[in-house]
């Protein structure tokens, strides 16, 4: 059984030199588009009709509760949150995405992303509901609509609450259109790309923001339109390698999940520097995945290196307990649509990962001694990498000095 502990917070005084043998590399490009949903202006309309969908395709029948469509074309490119799309998935609980298909029914705008939610509740198809969908009109001005015929869950009576999604080409719009509807009982409503960073709708007010409201019961006024528009991603620009000197964590353009499992430490990687980066799995509840992405970059060449420096030490209960931490490094050549296990590295006694052996309390600071270089070969196209962490209920890690280099002959 683990015996917590509190971790006392202080600045490793070590700064000893580390020679490292120099490669020659040319740097990947650093000035690349970071999806974030502040590129959006959102505004309400009133007045508008659903588009009659005299030829639609049905992806989740009547009747249905917590099953999602498969991933369905869109029809044209889609960007949402600055990120390209070309399929989206769509479920009875009023959610919408793209990605991954999900459906669960407690909603959290935090929770799902990336998603569009137009009414996200404990929902169902009802006797005669449905979800179906239409692309309208020719490129480059298509329109995919997406609709919906729901009732909150799970009674065998007919629907009672109908709106869309429209999706429009090159704008890049995003318009939720509510026809008439009864009151639900706690729902979410608007955008999201990640847990952090979302639009969140008022339907009582029609006011939104940075604020999660899961809690509106409030049928919109029949025609509302809630609207959000697309501008031109706003450039962010990162440096490589992520030496974490910046004293924050996410470093800029970077992102994670789990703010209060993932910190910035005061040491550095072999003495040298200014800062690094913990996963802590020692507090993390086995099977917690503790997420580190990176933006999206130029996709890479023949050639190309990931590097990293890392500590870790595995936790010892003294009973013969099992805590095997992983971190998955996982890569991606659609900019995190999709992403494809790499290599994975164990925190047991005998894994890759250890580098500190096995220690009967928290891990915290590593010795200087105590750190090592991970270097592997990125697949040609790779525009972005995820880190996985996850966690076991074990120890400590720590991540410093993330490089992508194109190896020199």
């Amino acid at each position: 059984m683990k015996t917590k502990i509190t971790k006392t917070k202080k600045q490793s005084g070590i700064m000893m030199q580390w020679l490292l043998s120099a490669l020659l590399v040319v740097t990947l490009s650093a000035s690349h588009v970071y999806g974030q949903t502040s590129i959006y202006t959102y505004s309400t309309t009133a007045g508008n009709s659903l588009m009659t969908m005299n030829s639609p395709t049905n992806i989740v029948t009547s009747g249905t509760d917590d099953a999602a469509s498969v991933l369905t074309n869109i029809g044209f490119t889609f960007n949402f949150a600055g990120t390209d799309y070309t399929q989206f998935w769509a479920g009875p609980n009023g959610i919408m995405g793209f990605g991954a298909p999900t459906n669960a029914y407690l909603n959290n705008i935090g929770n799902a992303s990336p998603t569009i939610m137009p009414w996200w509740d404990d929902l169902y198809t009802a006797t005669n509901g449905y979800v179906e969908y239409q692309l309208f009109g020719t490129a480059p001005n298509r329109i995919l609509v997406v609709e919906w015929a729901v009732d909150n869950c799970c009674s065998a009576v007919p629907f009672d609450k109908n709106f869309q999604v429209w999706l429009t080409e090159t704008s890049n719009q995003i318009q939720i259109v509510y026809g008439t509807g009864a009151a639900g009982n706690s729902s979410s409503i608007g955008i999201a790309n990640s847990a952090s960073d979302f639009i969140s709708v008022n339907s009582a007010t029609n006011a939104a923001g940075a604020t999660a409201i899961n809690s509106n019961s409030t049928w919109p006024a029949v025609g509302t339109a809630y609207v959000f528009d697309w501008s031109t991603p706003i450039p962010c620009v990162f440096t490589l390698p992520e030496d974490f000197s910046g004293g924050v964590v996410p470093p800029g353009c970077w992102a994670i999940d789990q703010p209060t499992l993932m910190t910035w430490q005061s040491f550095s990687a072999f003495g040298v520097g200014t800062g690094s980066m913990e996963f802590d799995f020692y507090d993390a509840v086995a099977g917690t995945n503790l997420n580190f992405t990176s933006p999206t970059f130029t996709p890479t060449v023949s050639g190309t290196q990931l590097s990293f420096d890392e500590a870790y030490a595995g936790y010892d209960d003294g009973a013969g307990g099992v805590y095997n931490d992983q971190l998955i490094i996982q890569t991606s050549t659609d900019g995190g649509v999709t992403y494809t296990p790499l290599i994975t590295y164990d925190g047991d006694a005998t894994g890759s990962l250890n580098t500190g052996g096995m220690i009967a309390g928290m891990y915290y600071p590593p010795a200087s001694s105590e750190w090592q270089t991970k270097s592997i070969m990125l697949p040609i196209g790779t525009n972005r990498v995820w880190f996985q962490g996850a966690s076991q209920f074990g120890n400590e890690l720590y991540l410093d000095n993330v490089n992508i280099v194109v190896l020199s002959d």
